[in-house]
């Protein structure tokens, strides 16, 4: 049987009528610990480096707003035969989806995230870990919400909206060169929650397309994140957005760099060459200039970034540049006009040339790999319960209430789950807590009988 956009895993109280279906899920991430722990994990920089960078906190409540603000665009422009025909889209499923998206990415960005995943894998759990499976295990059984359920006990409107790759891992086969491929380097679910994703899945079982509102969610994903990446390391002096408002020799270096990186052909650069050189119209613009912290710069900098979002939500033109339609097959069913795909790419580009490949940052991960590795060897020693090197009283709670759990267990079935646990400990904290922790269970620094590094 399909199942209704409101259905849920367990049955809960529908009494409190001020309250739809789809606020519940919302609220119910606001709440959440994960949620509040987004305000110690960053993207890029470790979180420690001040207020000057993004945490991922207030990353998701903007990524909401973009969200929301396009989700009632595109409802209020499209004709409600085809909002129906499209599997429907509710303002608040995406604000739930957007809030939840990164609620499963570890410490340390995507390095952090990579680290985890071959640890995993080096367990022989082929599975590995990513950030996405990670968030929708968390709401569907990690997340405490009340003692007779895990998880937050989401509608599968909502569940489904946060799968951004709705599939599992697709394992590379033998003989065949397949590690390119979306499913083989990003995946939305594990094994073990089967049957929550059933339930996200249970209106689009034979397709891999995402639902309308994981689309809405992506797009605003990007655009969010292009934007405040700018602003970020513009101000902190890495990306030189005055030299390259400002045309000349640092804008040519970058559209030859792009255009070579993007294999672009020559009318896509020429696009980003007047989309850069419109960013700031006025060229006597305070960002024409290295950033100073002054009251102008920081107006001139909001007023880009609004002109910015606007644009890349469909605001500034009547040509629907980013509207709802029916596509075939497994087409998105969100369009967004190749011209702003192609100007998210481009501020995408500039971190990638002027901040991903600084020495000072490569020198930083390596430091973070290290943490996450050892981390990993130290808790999986921890939890085995063949192996006496390490005390499972280092588990933190409420993690250590698994053990209990895993003593039930045997074999293969024992193994994937220890290797489970030990993930779930290291996703969950923020990055000062894993830097403490490993300080501690690494001798480096011993810390205080009385500190709390857990629960806080």
């Amino acid at each position: 049987m399909v199942s209704l956009r409101e259905d849920r895993l367990h049955s809960a109280d529908s009494g409190k009528a001020h309250r739809t279906d789809f606020r519940r899920d919302r609220d119910s991430i606001f709440y959440s610990n994960f949620f509040r722990r987004l305000a110690g994990v960053t993207q890029v920089v470790h979180v420690a480096e001040g207020h000057v960078f993004h945490n991922r906190l207030v990353h998701s409540l903007k990524v909401a707003q973009i969200g929301q603000s396009l989700a009632d665009i595109l409802i209020s422009k499209t004709k409600r035969d085809i909002i129906k025909d499209v599997g429907g889209v509710d303002v608040d499923v995406v604000q739930t989806a957007c809030l939840a998206h990164d609620l499963g990415h570890p410490p340390f960005g995507h390095i952090g995230e990579s680290e985890l995943s071959k640890c995993v894998e080096e367990r022989k759990v082929r599975e590995g870990f990513e950030g996405n499976a990670q968030s929708f295990r968390i709401v569907s059984r990690l997340a405490i919400h009340d003692e007779r359920h895990p998880g937050l006990n989401l509608t599968s409107a909502s569940l489904n909206a946060m799968l951004k790759y709705p599939w599992k891992r697709r394992l590379p086969e033998e003989g065949k060169d397949v590690t390119k491929e979306l499913e083989c380097k990003k995946w939305g679910c594990y094994d073990g929650d089967d049957e929550s994703f059933a339930l996200a899945r249970a209106r689009d079982q034979e397709s891999k397309r995402k639902s309308a509102e994981a689309e809405i969610m992506d797009w605003a994903d990007d655009v969010t994140y292009a934007i405040h990446d700018l602003d970020d390391f513009y101000r902190a002096g890495l990306v030189p957005l005055d030299r390259i408002l400002a045309g000349g020799i640092e804008l040519d270096r970058f559209l030859e760099w792009i255009s070579a990186k993007e294999e672009l052909n020559s009318a896509d650069s020429e696009a980003a060459r007047k989309f850069l050189g419109n960013l700031e119209s006025d060229r006597r613009s305070d960002l024409l200039m290295p950033f100073q912290g002054t009251s102008a710069q920081y107006r001139a900098l909001r007023s880009l970034e609004t002109r910015v979002i606007q644009r890349l939500l469909g605001l500034q033109a009547k040509d629907g540049r980013a509207h709802l339609e029916l596509r075939p097959a497994e087409a998105s069913r969100l369009y967004i006009a190749d011209e702003l795909a192609l100007e998210v790419k481009v501020l995408k580009g500039l971190m990638r040339l002027y901040v991903y490949d600084a020495p000072a940052l490569a020198v930083q991960q390596h430091g973070q790999r290290k943490i996450v590795r050892e981390l990993f060897e130290i808790l999986f020693n921890a939890v085995d319960s063949t192996n006496k090197k390490t005390s499972p009283a280092i588990i933190p709670k409420p993690f250590d209430e698994n053990l209990k759990e895993l003593a039930k267990l045997s074999g293969e079935e024992l193994r994937v789950n220890q290797v489970r646990l030990v993930a779930d400990i290291i996703a969950s904290l923020t990055e000062q807590q894993a830097v403490s922790y490993y300080a501690r269970l690494s001798g480096t620094s011993l810390g205080f009988l009385a500190d709390r590094i857990f629960g806080a």
